[in-house]
């Protein structure tokens, strides 16, 4: 809806079709109403759709609430709410008008003096103009008499019509010509008032329209007037006009004995009060203006009672004597000293006047008229005792307090009561083949306690408690406030053209609707079961050495619900339990989804709990004090689970811990803070991921951690790290870099049992681990430390299963993709970790899909926060901008390893002959010779065998591993080779993989296009780039991620080719690796550098330049053995 509508009108929204809702709530949108006259009461308003058309609100107090009375001109508004009402509605309470409306219950029309008679196509209708005129000249006379009709009606941004059709109507409206000057017969018109008719018939008042034709010095008899439309417009008195198409606006009986007959009674009478009293004395005026009060007797004038309003009291009288009535209810009109009995009345309308003979007299009433035309036909209605009570409640409901006169043993309160709202919900009897898609009904009682009860449709203002004959008051505002509730719970008013009627709901959307209403004010009843909900939930437990048992408790106002019947209901996703007193409890959504979770996490399965309390493992603290959200306070828990409760919340006071002694360099602040929780998890005794982002450092969090246990004498066993086999040696390189002290060997299929033991760390590769699995699963392991843990992602995988059969005190998980794909991998890796951790029916359903309900995320979440660590490169390196480079050791095969040690062999005995005999300098281009295919053979045999293209590498299958996480982090990575030819044999290799790149070296002609593309293109993953032709000059900030895949001796050419991703610009961290391969050129030159830092320089100089001068006869030695 436009804005804000106030509650009131969305109680009336039902009563519109939805398309006229949707099209009337745009006309309010785009400014198509204009507000002509408002108040709190009344709304004119002018609608701009095919034409202007005129709408006109009124808000009509009917007894002791509000009826909203709407026409409007348009054609449709004939048959149906239209637009222009719903849209006036709309406009009229955000502008503050109708603020009477706010005891509306209901809307009623069309105004009978703004019905037309036009037949054409409702969407496609054009009003007829004179239509249009002489509505306007009805409404003026409606709200102000006969002197209104002389002003011009107002027009509100007419269409546009042709300059002499203006010019016709105006002087259609020329002033009269004296009456010595008109010789012209006149038609002269005279309304008959038929009384007896409109009692008898019950169709409202009944008019006999007569005409005689007058001129001058002569008169015609009067005779039945012929109306038809052409008749009616040709009446020349715009007053009379105005009349005639007041009385004639529903129907037009020329066959009839009477000219016209207007149907007030039926839906003319209510909305016009006020307006039927200002029409008879326009005909009064008139003088022509006759009543016949029954048949034969002669007409008189009509006369209008100038006095104040009679007001219509209904008066209860209690008998005494046996076998007589106990009580007897009669009616009259009272005026200060003045009583006038029903019977004495010649007639009465439910439109709010009566007539006493020919005199009209106005009435106030807010009585229901059944009763008054009941006490006309018999002048008492008598009660029997039995019926006493009965008759009571009914009268009072329909009936307001000052239109009764009830026996004094009848007392008033004067406290209010407090109200609660009955909901009684059935299924309709309709066929059996509606039945099920059907909506559901419902009745609506406002229960003041005892049998002081009233039906919302009931008008009447009082409740009557029959146990101590006590009046109560209704408190209509609580009343519609409950309405409203109801509303915005999914009930719906039903019933035709907006009449008050049941409400419906569907079916799938009644227990909700029962959840949403407030338990204190609401009763619901379902087919005569009460639906109770839910008051209060509680949670016991009792715990052991490693499991506690969790157990529910939930009442439903005061009906406790047994355990059984609230974990199977959980089970199946029923949002109903059967209680013991026969009635049904409702469980809210949040409770059910709360129990399927701690099911789901349940060490027992869900079909196996039984009756009995909800068992979890010590580990799953965390994940069920989460899932009970603050519940978890409430809950003693006892022994040793206490304990652990209070270990876990020490976890928000860690602060950064000191590398060991034992441990050799710094770590940064994040790293430290990482080292504090993985000390923390150990005395915890819990196991735990380290998901920090590639590159933060997780080796040296690790290695640090194993020095202070080693130096503590903590370590029982050794421990054993299982990696991919591109990143074994960089364990080994960094634990004698940072942690000399530890005892670090590569596993060996040959090592005995004894020498494993007699070492503090073991590196092996994942592919040992299958094959060595059963020698291995022997050892009492100290920690098993599984890096890439991603690796053991699906359960089912052998690697997966191998992992899970070692023995450890402690395990941990490094990982900076904890999830790939789906939360199954997640549940996999804690299933290494804790088994169990996860539970059953969790684990399975996190295998379908990647995507959580935000709630359950975030339980999740705060339940996996003491076992998982994640930090993303831009939290922890704030000091922009950051680098970090690592070196990634790589390990050829036995194939590649033959090519190389080939060639090795070759220049080995050729080379260091020449160059012991002619030295470094003049042996320089044949250095240079040996140096490149080395190198070359290194990166990819096929760069120096044509035939070998197709072959693997270590470095291409350790760039190919990183440069697939890269991808499915979503990031960017540069790759950078001064091998052309090994940009081919890698680009090969993404096609493979699918990964989407672009590249750029010496013959790429679309330089800038190519740059643009990986800046800007989210899918462009990977930029390839050769250092001849992007080694400077290039901006690349699209990249967190640079790969150096062979070495460039001087480290001024690695840097810039760094800097083209790490420059201004850049505002995340830049990660670069050297892949440099194990026992090879590559990494002889690596460790010349530890010890002589000017090998890089010496070997190529910033111009490219060879510089051999300062390398020894030794250290070409050196990079050949």
């Amino acid at each position: 809806m436009v804005a804000s509508v106030t509650s009131w009108i969305r109680r009336l929204k039902a009563s519109f079709d939805a398309a006229v809702v949707r099209r009337g709530e745009d006309y309010a949108r785009r400014g198509r109403v204009r507000i002509v006259e408002g108040s709190g009461r009344s709304v004119e308003a002018v609608v701009r759709g095919t034409h202007s058309y005129t709408v006109t609100l009124l808000v009509e107090r009917v007894r002791t609430s509000s009826r909203l009375n709407a026409s409007c001109t348009c054609p449709y508004s004939d048959s149906d709410l239209c637009k222009h009402i719903w849209a006036t509605l709309c406009v009229a309470a955000q502008s503050g008008h109708l603020a009477e409306g706010a005891r509306a219950t209901y809307i009623v029309h069309p105004f009978p003096e703004l019905v037309i008679d036009d037949e054409d196509d409702v969407e496609n209708a054009d009003d007829d103009d004179d239509d249009i005129s002489a509505t306007r000249e009805v409404q003026s006379l409606l709200r102000g008499g006969v002197s209104k009709l002389q002003r011009e009606p107002r027009r509100a941004a007419p269409p546009l019509i042709p300059w002499r059709d203006v010019l016709t109507r105006a002087a259609a409206r020329r002033l009269p010509l004296p009456a010595a000057l008109d010789q012209r017969h006149k038609t002269e018109l005279a309304f008959v008032l038929d009384l007896e008719r409109s009692r008898t018939e019950a169709r409202g008042l009944c008019v006999e329209l007569r005409e005689r034709s007058v001129g001058p010095g002569q008169q015609r008899p009067w005779k039945r007037a012929e109306l038809t439309p052409r008749a009616v417009d040709s009446i020349e008195d715009v007053d009379e006009r105005a009349l005639v198409r007041l009385l004639t606006a529903h129907e037009v009986q020329p066959d009839d004995y009477y000219g016209s007959i207007t149907p007030l009674g039926s839906s003319l009478k209510a909305p016009f009060t006020i307006a039927w009293h200002h029409i008879l004395v326009v005909l009064a005026k008139t003088g022509r203006g006759l009543v016949r009060t029954a048949m034969g007797e002669p007409e008189c004038p009509l006369v209008v009672d100038p006095g104040d309003p009679y007001r219509l009291v209904l008066v209860v009288d209690e008998a005494t004597g046996r076998g007589k009535p106990r009580l007897s209810l009669r009616g009259e009109l009272r005026r200060g000293d003045e009583r006038v009995p029903l019977s004495e009345l010649t007639v009465i309308f439910d439109a709010g006047f009566a007539f006493l003979g020919a005199r009209a007299v106005r009435v106030d009433s807010d009585a229901s008229f059944a009763w008054v035309a009941a006490l006309r036909a018999s002048g008492t209605i008598a009660v029997t005792a039995s019926e006493a009570d009965d008759f009571l409640r009914a009268l009072v409901g329909t009936c307001g307090r000052d239109s009764l006169e009830l026996p004094p043993a009848i007392t008033s309160e004067t406290s209010p009561r407090r109200l609660a709202t009955r909901v009684h919900v059935r299924t309709p009897t309709r066929q059996a083949w509606r039945a099920a898609a059907g909506p559901l009904e419902a009745d609506i009682v406002f229960d003041y306690g005892g049998s002081a009860r009233a039906g919302y449709r009931d008008p009447g203002d009082l409740v009557l408690s029959t146990e101590d004959r006590r009046l109560a008051t209704r408190d209509r505002t609580a009343e519609l406030d409950a309405l409203d509730q109801l509303a915005s719970a999914g009930f719906k008013l039903t019933g035709a053209r907006g009449e008050p009627g049941v409400l419906s709901i569907a079916a799938s959307r009644l227990t909700q609707a029962i959840l949403t209403l407030p338990g204190d004010r609401f009763v619901v009843e379902a087919d005569g079961v009460v639906h109770r909900r839910c008051s209060s939930a509680s949670f016991s437990v009792r715990s052991g050495i490693d499991w506690f048992d969790l157990d529910a408790h939930m009442e439903f106002d005061g009906v406790e619900a047994p355990v059984p019947a609230l974990l199977e209901a959980a089970r199946r996703k029923q949002h109903v339990v059967r209680l013991g007193d026969g009635s049904v409890g409702l469980l809210p959504d949040a409770w059910i989804a709360r129990l399927q979770r701690l099911l789901g996490l349940s060490t027992e399965s869900a079909n196996t709990t039984g009756g009995r309390p909800i068992r979890f493992g010590r580990a799953q603290v965390p994940l069920v004090e989460a899932v009970l959200g603050d519940d978890r306070d409430a809950i003693s828990w006892d022994g040793p689970i206490a304990s652990l409760r209070r270990q876990l919340a020490t976890l928000e006071r860690l602060k950064p811990s000191r590398p060991p002694r034992g441990f050799v360099g710094e770590l940064r602040p994040y790293q430290r803070e990482g080292l504090a929780w993985l000390e923390w998890l150990e005395t915890v005794g819990l196991s735990g991921c380290l998901a920090d982002d590639m590159g933060l450092g997780k080796t040296v969090q690790v290695l640090a951690l194993l020095a202070g246990r080693r130096r503590a004498r903590r370590n029982a066993g050794p421990s054993l790290v299982v990696a991919p086999r591109s990143v074994v040696f960089n364990w080994l390189d960094e634990a004698r870099r940072f942690t000399p002290g530890l005892r670090v060997i590569e596993f060996r299929p040959s090592m005995t049992s004894a020498e494993l033991v007699a070492t503090d760390l073991v590196v092996t590769t994942y592919g040992l681990l299958r094959q060595w699995a059963g020698m291995l699963s022997k050892v009492e392991l100290d920690y098993v430390i599984l890096d890439e843990a991603h690796a053991i992602k699906n359960p089912a995988a052998a690697t997966t299963k191998a992992a899970r059969l070692l023995r450890a005190r402690h395990r941990l998980a490094l990982t900076g993709t904890p999830v790939e794909n789906h939360l199954g991998e997640l549940a996999s890796l804690f299933d290494f970790l804790t088994p169990g951790l996860f539970g059953s029916s969790l684990r399975e359903a996190s295998k379908r899909s990647l995507e959580l309900d935000a709630d359950v995320a975030a339980q999740l979440g705060r339940g996996l926060r003491p076992f998982l660590l994640r930090r993303k490169k831009a939290d922890v390196l704030s000091d922009l901008p950051p680098r970090i480079e690592q070196t990634i050791h790589c390990v050829m095969a036995p194939p590649q390893r033959a090519a190389y040690e080939a060639i090795r062999r070759h220049y080995q005995t050729s080379l260091l002959a020449r160059v012991r005999r002619d030295g470094v300098r003049r042996s320089a281009v044949h250095v240079l010779e040996a140096l490149l295919r080395l190198r070359q053979v290194a990166c990819h045999p096929g760069l120096v065998d044509e035939d070998r293209r197709h072959d693997t590498s270590a470095k291409l299958e350790a760039l190919s591993e990183q440069l697939s996480l890269v991808v499915e982090q979503g990031k960017k990575a540069l790759v950078f080779s001064q091998f052309t030819t090994l940009l081919d044999i890698v680009e090969s290799e993404l096609e493979r993989g699918k990964i989407s790149f672009t590249r750029l070296d010496g013959k790429t002609s679309n330089r800038k296009e190519r740059v643009a593309r990986f800046q800007t293109d989210p899918s462009c993953s990977v930029f390839l780039v050769s250092l001849k032709a992007g080694g400077v000059g290039l901006n690349l900030t699209a990249a967190e991620y640079v790969f150096l895949l062979d070495p460039w001796w001087n480290p001024a050419a690695e840097a810039q080719a760094i800097d083209r991703a790490h420059r201004m610009g850049q505002t995340r961290t830049v990660v670069s690796y050297r892949l440099l391969c194990k026992d090879t050129v590559e990494d002889r030159i690596a460790l010349l550098q530890e010890k002589k830092r000017a090998l890089v320089a010496s070997v190529f100089s910033e111009t490219g330049k060879t510089q051999l001068g300062n390398l020894s006869i030794e250290d070409v030695e050196a990079l050949l053995s």
